[in-house]
């Protein structure tokens, strides 16, 4: 019988492991800042680069972790991340180095796959359903915990010693990983089994479902704004702002701490709201957030900003992740999920290839600002056409 410890547990993975992610994804910008003497281009590039071949490679790995135990791969791959660390750390001057970066990006967005779809096996539904909510509430928490560990090592560690700081939550990532989903609980299905490695039936079922598509549609664009933020908030901190590489973390750490207490008030508030309403206030926030920017008040209504975007994506990603669930078949949830995550990741080496393309034209601060209102705007208008379509059609499911 499944325990609430099981759904602890896997909210735990789940969470450890991002904070290491975002922790990484906060120093690989400021490792290009620093020996690029603040090339923004490079910077663009890098971003770009880092989430590219994870948009390659998901979908694979999200149709075998459909089929079979594949357990082992996934150690490996946690294992792999703390090794190429420690490559990181010894070629560190190395110009290239930070293209083990991509590497690791690669098998942090297979976990990430791997730990959901072990959750759907393991977790009953209301369970998943928690897992669901706690974790994505618990997303606020790791981005304000990464990049503040970063920041906070860089006043007592130089730029190449903090990356023990990623090493260490790595690991601790694996001995969660360890007691909490064993063999025992992966029994393999030998009737789901598939043959194929290329199997671009999770990719079609975007297209049949037009309800499925919509959201994928507004995710990509949170993932866009989030994108070209955390790409150019190192530059506007320290080119625009003036501020010192260690105060450069502060809309990570001010915001991150907005963002946790705002999704805590607003859920006590919408605790009888339907499900829909949480979309809704996520993408407020994010109008709210491009507001924020383009008053230009200085560097704290700046990490208000970036609190209110991380708590629109909080709200949001509530109902994305719950509505994905539901509207995915069971048997197929892997191969889908990866197939999802693999397109909801074209926002990532896009918010890159932006900022590339537009920091000869536009300031950072000024990239931002029109991106930020884009995908705002775009997201309330995809929410609206989606709750015409199918709300009615489901009333009795969104109103729980």
């Amino acid at each position: 019988m499944i325990n609430m410890q099981s759904l602890i547990s896997f909210s735990s993975l789940r969470t450890v492991s991002l904070i290491g992610d975002y922790a990484k994804g906060f120093y690989l910008p400021l490792f290009i800042f620093s020996i690029s003497n603040g090339n923004l281009a490079l910077a663009g590039l890098a971003y770009m680069f880092d989430f590219l071949p994870r948009l390659l490679l998901i979908p694979f790995f999200g149709n075998l972790a459909d089929s079979k135990n594949c357990l082992w791969i996934i150690r490996s791959l946690e294992s792999s991340r703390i090794l190429l660390l420690f490559v990181w750390y010894i070629f560190y001057s190395y110009p290239y180095i930070w293209l083990v970066s991509p590497i690791i990006t690669v098998c942090s967005g297979i976990l990430m796959v791997f730990y959901e779809t072990t959750a759907s096996r393991i977790l009953n539904n209301n369970q998943m359903i928690n897992f669901q909510t706690k974790s994505q509430l618990f997303e606020p928490a790791a981005r304000l915990l990464g990049p503040m560990l970063i920041g906070a090592s860089l006043a007592i560690l130089d730029n190449k010693n903090s990356i023990f700081i990623i090493i260490f939550i790595y690991i601790v990532t694996f001995i969660i990983n360890i007691k909490t989903i064993r063999i025992r609980n992966l029994e393999a299905d030998l009737k789901r089994l598939s043959n194929k490695l290329i199997d671009l039936t999770g990719f079609k079922f975007h297209f049949t479902n037009k309800y499925f598509l919509l959201i994928t549609l507004a995710g990509i664009l949170l993932n866009l704004f989030f994108g070209v933020f955390q790409t150019l908030l190192i530059p506007i901190m320290r080119s625009h702002y003036q501020t010192s590489e260690s105060l450069s973390t502060l809309p990570n750490v001010l915001g991150g701490i907005i963002s946790l207490l705002l999704a805590f008030c607003i859920l006590k508030i919408m605790q009888n709201k339907n499900k829909i309403f949480f979309a809704y206030m996520g993408a407020i926030s994010l109008f709210l957030s491009a507001i924020l920017i383009a008053s230009d008040l200085g560097i704290i209504f700046f990490s208000f900003a970036f609190g209110l975007l991380i708590t629109g994506s909080s709200l949001f990603g509530i109902f994305f992740r719950i509505e994905r669930v539901r509207l995915i078949p069971a048997e197929k949830l892997g191969n889908i999920l990866g197939a999802n995550t693999s397109i909801l990741l074209i926002s990532a080496p896009l918010a890159g290839g932006v900022v590339y393309l537009l920091e000869k034209y536009f300031s950072s601060l000024a990239m931002l600002i029109i991106l930020s209102f884009f995908c705002s705007i775009i997201i309330i208008l995809i929410l609206f056409v989606y709750q015409k379509r199918i709300y009615e059609k489901a009333k009795d499911y969104y109103l729980k």
